[in-house]
């Protein structure tokens, strides 16, 4: 593994700025003053990857000295679609900072109209702790992108919060269905896709859901080989990759890309979910390359700086490297392949996901968190009936999964 900086006002961060935004828009120059630091890091498995990493802050909260960086980062076969990706999640990241304004009203739950599947999840948060529901909660504005039609929703699940939270979905990450994008409804149906992603990677890893290999010969297959040879160029890397198919009972594909050691540890896992199936299983061989890359991090962390220099996500990937790929059960293919239609929602890509879940009975909304110092459109999207990952909530769908599978006992490690 190597790791460059990248300096801040030099010439190859202005050069590398140019073409990012030739490429990707205008909104790339815009955001640059967003990132305190920027460096480049390169996979010694997949030297076909270009990873930009740094640490972002928003300047329009730079006179709140007690806010601390947000590490960001961003991955493409080109540097300037790396610097664009790493860019985008610094916005989506500071945007989700409390900002003034950002509350519509305090109040306590019984005094808020709730839709049923808000209120859904809202009972299963404060299940064992009834009291909380009496105690005055923030709420932030949240709308039906169909309908426009507005409701409340907690503040804790969409905002970077300093005072202590009430409503905070247990275990759960906050950008997790947070996402950015040049339209409101393209961030949207980004933010719907990472829900997606995680239903179906809980189903799969918590509750039993067989994943399936890939079709011999088909598009997302072939993809996948092209794109993988591309990011390896022929290295004897020592590790094995293949892709599962993971999607669930919605119809958008979700694949999990996973690697492991020729000794059979040393696992890593990439997961996507995306509007075709080629295109899941290109994405999912993208991410795994990135968590490739922070377990050698981690390693490397821990060999020269030792283990009080580790964050919990570092000893997250060390635990599930260590643990033998063959103990853990979801990673043996137990059905068969599937075959994937045209995806759902029409013309329209941007309401494919939305189209995917309506089908199915689970009601949408995002928070617009939009931010004067972008051009990109921010929001948070809320799924309430999708079990989220990471999460210590069990959902109906995950508890029907478990059921039906025979309440297997989950793996020893998490994948994220």
């Amino acid at each position: 593994m190597r790791i460059l900086e990248l300096r801040k006002g030099s010439a190859e961060e202005a050069e590398l700025l140019e073409a990012a935004a030739a490429a990707h828009g205008d909104w790339v120059l815009a955001a640059a003053p967003v990132m305190t630091c920027l460096w480049l890091m390169r996979s010694e498995w997949a030297p076909g990857l270009r990873y930009i990493g740094g640490l972002a802050a928003a300047p329009d909260l730079a006179h709140k000295s007690d806010l601390p960086p947000l590490s960001v980062g961003g991955a493409g076969l080109r540097l300037e679609d790396a610097l664009a990706a790493c860019l985008a999640e610094a916005i989506e990241r500071t945007a989700q900072i409390e900002r003034d304004g950002d509350i519509a009203l305090t109040a306590p739950l019984g005094s808020v109209s709730l839709p049923d599947q808000i209120a859904g999840l809202m009972d299963l948060v404060i299940a064992g702790d009834p009291a909380r529901a009496d105690e005055p909660i923030d709420w932030v504005r949240a709308r039906d992108m169909t309908t426009s039609a507005e409701i409340l929703v907690p503040a804790d699940w969409c905002l970077r919060r300093q005072k202590a939270t009430v409503l905070a979905i247990p275990g759960a990450a906050l950008s997790t269905g947070c996402a950015a994008g040049p339209t409101a409804e393209d961030a949207y149906a980004r933010g719907l896709l990472e829900l997606i992603e995680r239903d179906a990677a809980s189903l799969w890893w918590l509750g039993g859901q067989p994943a399936a290999a890939l079709l011999p010969g088909s598009i997302e297959a072939a993809a996948a080989a092209r794109l993988s040879a591309e990011l390896r160029q022929g290295e004897d890397t020592g590790r094995a990759t293949r892709i599962l198919d993971i999607s669930s009972d919605l119809a958008i594909p979700v694949m999990a890309a996973v690697s492991q050691n020729s000794g059979g540890t040393g696992l890593a896992i990439g997961l996507a979910a995306r509007q075709s199936a080629a295109r899941a299983a290109s994405s999912a061989l993208v991410e795994l390359c990135q968590m490739e890359l922070a377990l050698q991090l981690a390693w490397g962390k821990r060999e020269q700086l030792g283990n009080a220099a580790l964050t919990d996500v570092d000893r997250r990937h060390l635990e599930r490297a260590a643990v033998p790929a063959a103990n853990l059960a979801p990673l043996a293919p137990a059905s068969a392949p599937r075959r994937h239609g045209p995806p759902a929602g029409g013309a329209n890509p941007a309401c494919q996901p939305s189209t995917a879940l309506t089908e199915n009975d689970i009601h949408t909304w995002y928070v617009d968190l939009t931010r004067p110092v972008s051009s990109l459109r921010v929001v948070k999207a809320i799924a309430p009936r999708l079990q989220p990952m990471p999460g210590d909530l069990v959902t109906a769908r995950l508890s029907a999964v478990q059921k039906a599978r025979g309440h297997r006992l989950p793996p020893p490690v998490m994948i994220m």
